[in-house]
């Protein structure tokens, strides 16, 4: 097999399952927010400039090598869908729905207000991660549980504002 066959194979897959993740939709008792794509592409910062230079660069491959700019004129299409799509952030019982990963409740330590909405501290695996969180519904749930959670206005296991326990 070619080198860029198997690069565009491999970088088309991979968004393929990034645009996936992203389709999962929230459950039906959620607080959900939506970002327009001009902030989806502001939050992800240089990488917004990246992929798609990394397709470009792809494209003049296949032109310098006479090659036919069809699966690489797709795979930018898809970089940009992956990019700009607006993704849904979500809170509910069965945790946080942030870049189309679910978080479960247990896994949220912290909530902290930022200039951008709020950064939230999370479990993953046993590392400390920290992901922010647009403004909107989902981040005041998440300000809300924490103030709640933090000043001790709620028991280990009482109700959350999404239903949920701490």
């Amino acid at each position: 097999m070619e080198p860029l066959l198997a690069l565009k194979l491999a970088l088309g897959a991979v968004l393929l399952w990034d645009v996936a993740l992203l389709l999962r939709h929230p459950t039906g008792d959620d607080v959900v927010t939506r970002a327009n794509p001009l902030a989806e592409l502001r939050r992800k910062g240089i990488n917004s400039l990246l992929i798609p230079f990394t397709v470009v660069v792809i494209v003049m491959l296949d032109f310098a090598g006479d090659a036919s700019p069809w699966l690489s004129l797709a795979l930018l299409a898809l970089t940009l869908a992956y990019l700009a799509l607006p993704r849904p952030v979500a809170l509910g019982p069965a945790g946080l729905l942030l870049d189309g990963k679910r978080i479960a409740p247990a896994r949220l330590l912290a909530a902290e207000r930022v200039a951008e909405g709020v950064t939230v501290q999370v479990d993953w695996h046993g590392w400390l991660l920290e992901r922010r969180v647009p403004a909107g519904a989902v981040a005041e749930a998440l300000l809300a549980w924490s103030v709640k959670g933090v000043a001790g206005a709620t028991e280990p296991g009482a109700a959350q504002p999404w239903g949920g326990a701490r």
